[in-house]
């Protein structure tokens, strides 16, 4: 008798092989979550308490080093040498160009330092959590608004049940040359969901 054993498939699966036919695009997440994407216009977020480990972690999120709009597909990789201290093709790439010749190509192959974090949307809550790497501006705009004029006092906005929303403004959404305006961090606390299920999900 055969061992075959039939498992059959989940709409998670059907998902999934949409989403990897639609894309030539090389993620370098593995994760099983999707990433954050800005609407246009007013967007609100809840930023999740980070699951790093204590040595790898920066405020609430990771530390990571990524090589930009790389081949035909303008994918997006690891720089294997800042972040595992491994031999990086794009590194070697450009470490063999000529500064006085290749100055833009140069520039291309740069590796840029964002901060990996997970967020909520809170207009798409079903989604869960979300990674985002950042942009470093908007990053400097919530730390600058998380400290509390009167006292002086740091605000944990990624606390699970007494943090803070942000929310701002998106121009030009799904664009590179997105901006973002009005970044604000809520001043009245909120837990990251009111149902204990979804708020046990969340964490998990």
């Amino acid at each position: 008798m055969s061992k075959f054993k039939y498992s059959g498939y989940t709409r998670d699966d059907v998902d999934r092989t949409k989403k990897d036919r639609r894309s030539n695009f090389d993620s370098f997440a593995t994760s099983e979550s999707g990433f954050f994407k800005a609407s246009e216009g007013m967007n609100t977020i809840r930023i999740l308490p980070p699951s790093f480990e204590a040595d790898e972690r920066r405020l609430f999120g990771l530390k990571v080093y990524i090589h930009y709009n790389i081949g035909v597909d303008k994918s997006a990789y690891l720089c294997l040498n800042k972040m595992q201290n491994k031999p990086c093709p794009i590194c070697e790439e450009r470490n063999k160009l000529d500064p006085e010749t290749d100055e833009d190509y140069i520039k291309d192959l740069s590796y840029q330092g964002k901060l990996l974090i997970y967020v909520l949307d809170r207009t798409a809550p079903d989604k869960g959590p979300l990674l985002w790497t950042i942009p470093n501006a908007v990053l400097d705009d919530i730390l600058d608004d998380s400290e509390d004029e009167k006292t002086g006092e740091l605000l944990n906005i990624d606390h699970p049940d007494e943090g803070f929303d942000v929310t701002f403004m998106a121009v030009g959404a799904g664009k590179r040359t997105c901006k973002y305006k009005k970044v604000r961090v809520a001043r009245d606390s909120s837990p990251i969901a009111d149902d204990d299920n979804d708020y046990e999900y969340l964490l998990d």
